[in-house]
């Protein structure tokens, strides 16, 4: 799996190792696709915040991985490995309490992936 948001019609920003997204898919139990530690992952150099701004062309190096936009996802773009999450600040607030509620809803009902 991927998280990312739309920058333009042509990069998105790929949320790796460093990021809140990162964080908050290992504690649900989640590979992040775009993390170096995950076999076939891209050589994706993400900056201190986490994050990569990457060509939406580069996502054929990671043809096996759904891709979760933050924010508003045109239809036609879409096409079956491609699922839209509210407007969420990367940075913290809501994400942090998300994972935290899923992490718990992990422990309870067993595996979520």
């Amino acid at each position: 799996m991927i998280v990312a948001d739309a920058v333009d019609d042509r990069h998105l920003r790929v949320y790796g190792a460093g990021s809140l997204f990162d964080d908050v898919l290992r504690a649900i139990g989640v590979d992040n696709a775009a993390h170096p530690a995950v076999a076939k992952a891209p050589a994706w150099t993400m900056n201190t915040a986490g994050f990569a701004l990457v060509s939406i062309q580069r996502l054929i190096d990671v043809q096996q991985a759904t891709v979760l936009l933050v924010g508003p996802v045109a239809p036609d773009v879409r096409d079956g490995r491609v699922a839209e999450l509210p407007v969420i600040a990367p940075y913290g607030g809501l994400v942090s309490m998300v994972a935290s509620a899923l992490g718990g809803m992990g422990q309870r009902s067993g595996d979520l992936a």
